[in-house]
Order: C-alpha cells, then structure tokens, then sequence
C-alpha cells in the first residue's frame, strides 16, 4: 500500500533557478583549458555578443565553445588591460579575488551590465530546441523547393 496519492506526475518541464539564468554567474571557467559547461559557455557568447567582440551564429548562442569565442576572450581581456589568457573565471560573492579571479567577468559586468540588466540566459534545452526549430524550418524549406511544379492548366477560349 502506498502512501502517495494516485495522480500523474507533472509533465511541466523543470523552472531553471535564478543562478542558472544570471548572466554574471558561472558555475566553472570557461576558456581552453576551463571546464566550459555548456551554460556558462551560452552567457559567455551571449555578453560578448552584446559587448561586440563575438558574432552569435545565426543570432543565437550555441553553447559550444571553440577558437573564435578564445579570441573574443582575449580581445576583451586585452581591451580592459588584464591578462590575455583566453580564460574567464567566476567572479566570486565578495567581488574580484585578492589573486584576480573573476576579473574579466567583472570588466564584462561593468561593460555591458546597464545594457543587459533583467536579461536572463537561454538554457541548454532552449538553445536546442531553438536550432531544432530551425532545423525543421530549414527541411521544410528545401522540401518544397525539390517538389516538381504544379501543371499550368491551359484556359479554354
């Protein structure tokens, strides 16, 4: 005998908490050599697109790191005068460490905050079905350019 009442689970999915949305707030570093969770690397791509150093392909974040989100990294970093490693680090609670950690976040923070105040990240599961809808739209498209052209009927004079 159970002691659960006898309903369906909730089929809604999950509600992302707050710091899974935040812009500002890593989980791990990102970078060549960072962990590069795939929502950190979605707020990344997302900031330095705001800020102007990196193009969201097809205006939208992948959440996949590579070369070109490195150099963006370093561009911002050499901009604000820190050290160009390419390597972005979670900005601890109490501000930039003693050590510099969480710098480049806070230059970010200080460039673009204003701008993105209230704008919350796209989740993975966003990302995904955003490029899935893409995806289906694309096929779509091509589908009904291979179609063969309907016949011209001929009017009767």
């Amino acid at each position: 005998m159970s002691l659960l009442p006898d309903r369906a689970p909730s089929r809604r999915p999950p509600q992302p908490k707050r710091r899974d949305t935040d812009l500002f707030s890593l989980f791990g570093s990102v970078g060549p050599e960072g962990e590069n969770r795939r929502e950190d690397i979605i707020k990344v791509q997302t900031l330095l697109d705001c800020m102007g150093d990196y193009s969201l392909p097809h205006d939208f974040p992948t959440g996949w790191p590579g070369d070109g989100l490195w150099q963006a990294i370093r561009k911002l970093q050499k901009r604000n005068g820190l050290k160009a490693d390419g390597t972005i680090l979670p900005l601890p609670s109490g501000g930039v460490g003693a050590d510099g950690v969480g710098e480049t976040l806070a230059a970010m923070r200080d460039e673009v905050g204003d701008r993105v105040a209230g704008q919350r990240a796209y989740t993975p599961a966003e990302v995904d079905a955003h490029y899935e809808d893409e995806a289906r739209f694309r096929n779509t498209v091509a589908e009904e350019a291979a179609r063969p052209p309907a016949p011209r009927l001929r009017r009767r004079l």
